[in-house]
This record gives structure tokens, sequence and C-alpha cells, in this order.
């Protein structure tokens, strides 16, 4: 696997039993070096803290996100085994991402509005200061209701197409 793989089975394989080997004592160096100067960065740049900081606050609002859509704890037996833990934690991640993303369609119909009724084109430096974080106006322990008849023969083909059979026949 040559330079792909993800970092933590790269971790796992030069691990602590690694130590002595070329490749380990070669990379500790170039670690601390890049932690270094991760840490001269932070604290000298000013923008680069701001930015970083920017970026935490957006992590933290996704997990605010999460947080409204799934209240209270997971049930024990979920979160014993890895799977379930696995299924129930992609199943948030699908909702968080849905309701991100319809939160960014609105808000490009919000910016497109104000461009056509200004005439001028939203800076990108104000566009930073918006996210498709934000809760208003989604329901979210509502009910919800899916015109799920109007899709049937696109989600299950074999029943629709035996529900025309039978009303023809009938």
């Amino acid at each position: 696997m040559a330079g792909g793989g993800r970092s933590i089975c790269r971790r796992r394989r030069i691990g602590s039993a690694a130590r002595g080997q070329p490749v380990y004592d070669g990379g500790v160096p170039i670690g601390r070096l890049f932690r270094t100067i991760y840490l001269i960065d932070y604290l000298t740049n000013p923008a680069f803290r701001a930015e970083l900081q920017h970026v935490l606050n957006r992590g933290e609002a996704v997990h605010t996100v999460q947080r409204a859509i799934h209240i209270g704890k997971i049930p024990l037996q979920l979160a014993r085994h890895h799977d379930s833990l696995s299924a129930v934690s992609s199943a948030l991640a699908l909702r968080t991402n849905a309701v991100m993303a319809w939160n960014t369609i609105h808000m490009q119909r919000a910016v497109d509005q104000i461009e056509s009724m200004s005439g001028e084109a939203v800076q990108a430096a104000d566009l930073r200061h918006i996210a498709p974080t934000h809760l208003e106006g989604i329901n979210l322990r509502g009910t919800f209701d899916f015109p799920i008849a109007r899709y049937a023969h696109r989600l299950l083909p074999s029943v629709a197409n035996l529900n025309a059979k039978q009303r023809r026949l009938a």
C-alpha cells in the first residue's frame, strides 16, 4: 500500500513495538518538529490562532446540532457493541448532515435573493460568519408526514408492479 491508508492504521503498524526500527526512529523527530512548528504558529500568529478558533467553533456548532437531534443517552444494550454503537453514530451523522443540507439550501436561496435585490455579490468575508448549523425553523420533535405513496413505485418497484396488475384485473 504505497503511500495510502489511514493514519490510525499506520500508527497501529508502527506502534510501540516498532521502537528501535529506523522508520519509527526517523518519524519521532519529524513529529516533534511538526508539533514545534504548530506551537510557534499558534503562539506567534494571531491570524492562525483566529482561524483555528473559527474551525473549532464550527465543529462545536455541529456537535450542538447533534445534541439537539439526539437528546438523552444511548441505551446500554446499543452502547455495549461496537457495531450497534457505530450504527447509532452513523444515523446521527446522517440526520445532522440532512439538517445542515436543508439549512445550506435555504441559506443559498437567501443569499441569492439578497444579491438579486441589491445587485451586488455577497462578500466571501461576510459568508464566513454564517453556518448551516442553526436550528431555528426546524421541527425536531414534531410529527413528520412523508408522502410515501407518491414514491412507492421507486421504493418498492415489485409491489408497485403487483398493484398495477391488480388494478388492471379489477
